[in-house]
């Protein structure tokens, strides 16, 4: 898989988390304070092309699917059911009540703290080098025992496990079970009984389970390592291709990384405007009892907006949750994706750079040795034995590797974001269209009042 595209960039800045609650007034301003994950009411939208976006995305993206390792049996919902504040001997840390269907054996629900799923993505990080692991939301420092933010990472976290229940790989290993049915008191305990099954594997052990994974890709393995063509193609692609890949993804990090930073002021942007509109509209109100209750007011009165104004404020607060849930937040999953998948050439470049080019430095020393004419004691000829069977092995390893990364797991998550972000859009602009059509509505009988007028006069 070769990528060629051309980005110009800016400087590179962190993602932040969007702050919900910005403002001086915010805590006695509990009408508009943030307090959950924004719903928008979809009542009335036209879900007549859903049935139809599906068929597409399905036929669109089996071909790719049919690589990865297929479920035997049917997903099991996870739910993040309630959350829990818990005091511990230095600080108090939230919990999460997580619920199974089908449910464990004799287990109803368990606690895990964002620790403990930090613990669970890097032990299938590790695990399963090569494939994709979703990301976790990001840690926070700051607001972390707020509603608002508590609500959000219950989702996330929700989604989260839903996410690597539908890899089969993960669905199925030692850590997803433990880690869905240890109560907490023996928690620790499983951590380390996963940890030490795993522990001790070298290279050709990870490249077997790989090729089981992946039988399909491990055939095409079998016949590039017969031809001796494929040597100079092995390089090429660790070199240059990957490389070039990598400088591709980074590219669209930083751009992303400016990208949210501006939704980020949007949004806030958005939240205050909100805020004023509310406020508008309660002095606006006031105003009109002001003047209705004036002993002396004049026989006109002011024409009674207020209900326009009302609705008027109400669809500016339907907007703002159709960014946020619609637009916003599909950026930032997006961009965490981005990120997830650069982990992923992280260990190829560890791999390749680390361990297999230094092995190969070594093997270069012997054969040099020997061309010179150099006998090798018996204690370097074992050594060099070792470094040609390491070779061989970081080899087998870095090929399964890189052809699930390039030929699986980076078009699969590509094209699910790019259909995601449709799908998202798409929704954004139903939403936007019939807040539009509803704003016309609402100023068009006070339009008419006022030709009315003009045609009574004439």
């Amino acid at each position: 898989v070769t990528v060629r595209i051309t980005i110009s960039m800016t400087e590179k800045g962190d993602f932040q988390d969007v702050d919900v609650n910005d403002g001086a007034n915010d805590d006695n301003d509990t009408n508009t304070k943030k307090e959950s994950v924004i719903e928008v009411d979809n009542d009335n939208i036209d879900n007549s092309n859903n049935n139809k976006i599906e068929e597409e995305k399905s036929n669109e993206y089996s071909s790719i699917n049919l690589i990865r390792p297929q479920r035997t049996a049917s997903p099991r919902t996870l739910k993040i059911i309630n959350t829990e504040e818990r005091k511990g001997r230095v600080q108090k840390h939230t919990v999460y009540i997580i619920e199974c269907d089908p449910s464990p054996p004799g287990v109803i629900t368990v606690a895990r703290r964002y620790n403990d799923f930090k613990w669970l993505r890097g032990v299938l990080c590790s695990q399963f080098p090569g494939l994709f692991v979703p990301p976790l939301p990001p840690a926070n420092v700051i607001g972390r025992f707020e509603n608002s933010f508590i609500e959000e990472r219950r989702q996330d976290l929700e989604r989260f496990l839903n996410r690597i229940e539908e890899v089969k790989p993960f669905a199925e290993c030692m850590a997803f079970g433990m880690f869905l049915s240890r109560p907490e008191t023996t928690f620790l305990e499983g951590r380390k009984e996963v940890e030490e099954q795993f522990g001790n594997r070298n290279e050709e052990d990870i490249a077997l389970m790989l090729s089981k994974l992946f039988p399909d890709l491990a055939e095409e393995e079998e016949e590039d390592n017969d031809d001796e063509d494929n040597k100079d193609e092995f390089t090429t692609i660790h070199e240059e291709e990957i490389p070039n890949l990598v400088e591709f993804l980074n590219k669209i990090d930083q751009q992303m990384t400016l990208l949210n930073k501006s939704a980020i002021r949007l949004f806030k942007h958005l939240n205050f405007v909100n805020k004023e509109m509310l406020l508008f509209e309660q002095s606006f109100d006031g105003l009109y009892s002001a003047e209705s209750n004036y002993p002396y007011k004049a026989t006109s009165e002011r024409l009674d907006v207020r209900k326009q104004f009302k609705l008027w404020s109400s669809y500016q607060t339907k907007q703002t949750d159709s960014y946020y849930d619609n637009f916003f937040r599909s950026l930032r999953y997006e961009h965490e994706d981005i990120r997830s998948l650069l982990e992923l050439f992280k260990y190829h470049d560890d791999l390749y750079t680390k361990k297999y080019k230094k092995v190969c430095k070594s093997i270069e020393k012997w054969q040099e040795m020997e061309t010179n004419g150099v006998e090798l004691k018996p204690a370097q000829d074992k050594q060099k034995n070792i470094d040609f069977e390491n070779r061989k092995q970081l080899t087998l390893l870095l090929n399964i590797i890189t052809k699930i990364i390039l030929k699986n797991e980076i078009v699969l998550i590509w094209n699910n974001k790019t259909s995601a972000w449709r799908d998202k859009i798409q929704q954004f602009a139903k939403i936007q269209t019939q807040i539009t059509n509803k704003m016309l509505n609402n100023w068009k009988n006070v339009a008419q009042i006022d030709e009315s007028n003009d045609n009574n006069n004439e």
